[in-house]
């Protein structure tokens, strides 16, 4: 290739850089078509790139070699990407801080400061070595370097011509930079957008719709098309049209961001939203409405189970409580204070502080039941005697529970107390009843064995001792005598 270079052929290397970057994919292709364009044009058989960063000086994964280079210039390759330079070091580094082009003639031995890995180089049969900066106003955007392994004579020219060329490039390579990172912006946004639930729109003081982003439009009132250019007024139902102007107003004229929640009628369903409207420029807001309807169902459900707790709760027949394992009550129902004889839940409160020892006539009982809810968690069934506020005592039967957290430490305890003292009377009279016919029935069996002039056995209880005799003898396999006694005669029967 000749040595000497018109304009023309710099222009032409222009162009064809131009078309080579505007057809490349992203900076890395553009950098990688740049570098082979340049070789081609100027006779370099390798070409790489540096790009400045924070830390210094990397070279970059775009670069371009001959087919029959790239095996010699392996490990000089790798060297270079795993090279971090500094401003000032190396043949990159030099040509950062000076923006100067510099042609370098590597030799093996050769104690060159500005060429850094110089006997891999001489290894990789590299003769030649030029390093120009590529620039744009006052940034550097990139270090070229240019390799041969032919030996070649300093080309003032030459590196004019390079350098011309750079420069050019640089204006090029940020273009294609920011095409790039906008595009890529531009994906993430949409990427965003496609992402997200809620409904964005944005209107201005007269309550018109401007936009409507395509981010959840089955949520709309009316299809987008329908609804662009119209007021709300025009769109919506008159309530939720005046309650949209309120809050447009209020947010123009305090410049801050609004919250509301509100209701429509969507594809025959009604659904509610949840919108955060905050000002957008002098005379426009950003609304954006999330659907809220499920938890609004969720709440009005949680709301009646509520209600229907509550109302367990207070009219139920039996005491309900919660207690400390302290024994002071957390919470308790009506029903419970009628039960221990106070006139409401709060007297019962702030008098009950200490369950074991002003409830249970035997403080024990609180231990038992404590016991048995940490063995078991819950007890059934629990029967104390407990003294009312008036100091009567009544037999009382527990259900109860104990709450742990998801450690299993103990919070509190939860039951029921049902007031079994008429149930206790009626048992104790039954037993007594009982006991009372034992009595009788013994004295009637007594009367029945003896004569009622000489209070001796008669026949009857004669008749059931030889009976239980024979039986016992038939069973033992035993014979038996019976001798009779004559009282009249003395004389004796057998």
């Amino acid at each position: 290739m000749t040595n000497t270079f018109t304009v023309e052929d710099e222009l032409r290397l222009t162009c064809d850089l131009a078309f080579a970057i505007a057809e490349s994919d992203g900076e890395l292709g553009a950098l990688a078509a740049a570098l082979a364009c340049i070789c081609r044009a100027t006779d370099w058989q390798m070409g790489q790139a540096w790009i400045p960063s924070p830390q210094g000086l990397r070279c970059s994964p775009a670069w371009h070699c001959d087919e029959n280079m790239r095996e010699s210039v392996r490990d000089f390759r790798a060297v270079s990407e795993n090279t971090v330079l500094a401003e000032g070091i190396g043949l990159p580094g030099l040509v950062w801080q000076t923006r100067r082009g510099e042609w370098v003639l590597p030799q093996s031995g050769d104690q060159n400061p500005i060429f850094t890995r110089l006997q891999v180089a001489c290894d990789a049969g590299i003769k030649v070595a030029l390093a120009v900066p590529v620039a744009s106003d006052e940034e550097i955007v990139a270090v070229f370097e240019f390799f041969s392994s032919r030996e070649r004579d300093e080309n003032q020219q030459l590196l004019d011509l390079v350098s011309s060329v750079a420069v050019r490039l640089g204006s090029l390579l940020l273009r294609k930079r920011a095409t790039q990172t906008l595009r890529e912006s531009e994906a993430e946004l949409q990427a965003l957008v496609r992402a997200i639930d809620d409904l964005v729109i944005v209107a201005d003081s007269q309550m018109r719709y401007v936009r409507i982003a395509p981010t959840n439009n089955q949520l709309l009132y009316r299809p987008a098309e329908e609804m662009i250019g119209k007021t709300m007024s025009e769109v919506l139902p008159p309530p939720e049209a005046a309650l949209f102007q309120e809050a447009i107003t209020r947010v123009l004229q305090s410049r801050q961001t609004a919250h509301i929640e509100y209701s429509l009628p969507i594809a025959g369903e009604m659904l509610w939203f949840s919108a955060n409207i905050s000002p957008m420029g002098d005379d426009q807001v950003l609304w954006v409405a999330r659907d809220i309807t499920q938890r609004k169902v969720a709440e009005v459900k949680l709301a009646q189970a509520e209600e229907n707790y509550r109302g367990i709760f207070l009219h139920a027949l039996e005491g309900i409580f919660q207690t400390d394992k302290n024994g002071r009550y957390l919470s308790a129902n009506p029903a419970l204070a009628r039960i221990y004889g106070y006139d409401s839940v709060d007297e019962l409160m702030d008098g009950l502080i200490d369950i074991a020892q002003q409830l249970y006539t035997k403080s024990a009982r609180r231990d038992e039941f404590a016991r048995l809810l940490a063995n078991h968690d819950m007890v059934s069934k629990f029967e104390s005697q407990v003294r009312r506020k008036d100091g009567t005592v009544i037999w009382i039967s527990e259900n109860a529970r104990a709450v742990r957290d998801q450690n299993g430490d103990l919070l509190y305890y939860e039951g029921t107390v049902e007031d079994i003292t008429e149930r206790k009377w009626r048992e104790s009279q039954l037993e007594e009843q009982q006991l009372r016919l034992q009595e009788i029935n013994f004295q009637l069996q007594a009367l029945a064995t003896l004569d009622s002039l000489t209070g001796l056995k008669n026949h009857r209880a004669l008749q059931e001792a030889l009976l239980r005799e024979c039986e016992r003898a038939r069973r033992e396999k035993k014979p038996l005598s019976l001798l009779l006694q004559d009282d009249r005669t003395n004389r004796c029967i057998s």
